[in-house]
């Protein structure tokens, strides 16, 4: 399998998985510690590679609702309506995650423009300041070179 970022990953020795199946560690979840502790990053070497195409369903998706449907007896319209008030919830869940990734994105433009015009406001100051410093130290310097010595 291959990260994100292109390096490979595999599961570690036998000994350390303690029998559990590949299957059982994809069961465990993208975010889960466990998972976590058994890939490994392989930094090359001889190593046969394998790739790996995964389909992973997650939230309503993953649910098998056939057998909901069978479990809880309930008639096709019924789980159907079930399965679509799920999406929606998991829809509505990812809208308030974005807005709030966008509020703090926001954020910290704000600060981050303020920083900036504080930084040029105080760089164009000081450039300021080294000018009218330095016309001061060359005319006082020209008016001593240029005065007659008795």
């Amino acid at each position: 399998m291959h990260s994100p970022r292109m390096r490979t990953l595999h599961l570690m020795s036998a000994s350390r998985t303690s029998s559990r199946t590949v299957r059982d560690l994809l069961s465990l979840g993208p975010r889960s510690r466990q998972l976590t502790h058994y890939l490994d990053v392989h930094h090359g070497g001889n190593a046969p590679t394998r790739h790996v195409e995964l389909d992973i369903d997650i939230g309503a998706d993953a649910k098998d609702w056939n057998a909901i449907q069978a479990g809880e007896k309930l008639k096709p319209v019924e789980m159907e309506l079930r399965r679509i008030e799920e999406v929606t919830a998991e829809i509505v869940k990812e809208m308030e995650y974005l807005r709030e990734r966008e509020m703090s994105l926001r954020d910290t433009n704000e600060s981050t423009n303020e920083r900036v015009k504080w930084f040029a406001i105080g760089t164009m100051g000081i450039l300021v300041g080294f000018g009218a410093w330095q016309v001061i130290y060359l005319r006082a310097y020209f008016r001593f070179v240029m005065m007659p010595r008795f």
